[in-house]
């Protein structure tokens, strides 16, 4: 099989996998990120850029175990909750940057 046949093959594919998908859709688009390193340059760590928000820290609560969480502050390094567990409420906090659970 030569290039040319092998492009129009995984082309074609292609065409036939995301057209159902976007049906009845006006438009839809899809992006991708490459980024070039000097040879031996490791890449920069992104993930001191992430941050969790608010209302995925309350998801966090809640895959923990934790019912109604209400959001007292959501800003800075920590984010505030109100949230009951077993019967009990409890305050806590989430690591904006980890998700990590801190108890008051």
């Amino acid at each position: 099989m030569d290039v040319f046949t092998r492009v129009l093959a995984i082309l074609g594919f292609f065409l036939l996998t995301v057209a159902p998908a976007n049906a009845g859709q006006q438009s839809s688009s899809f992006g991708a990120t490459l980024r070039i390193v000097k040879y031996g340059e490791a890449p920069r760590s992104q993930t001191s850029q992430l941050r969790y928000t608010c209302q995925a820290a309350s998801y966090v609560l809640l895959n923990a175990g934790y019912r109604d969480p209400v959001a007292i502050s959501c800003s800075g390094d920590t984010y505030s909750f109100n949230a009951r567990r077993l019967g009990t409420e409890v305050q806590l906090d989430v690591k904006a940057a980890s998700g990590k659970i801190i108890k008051r």
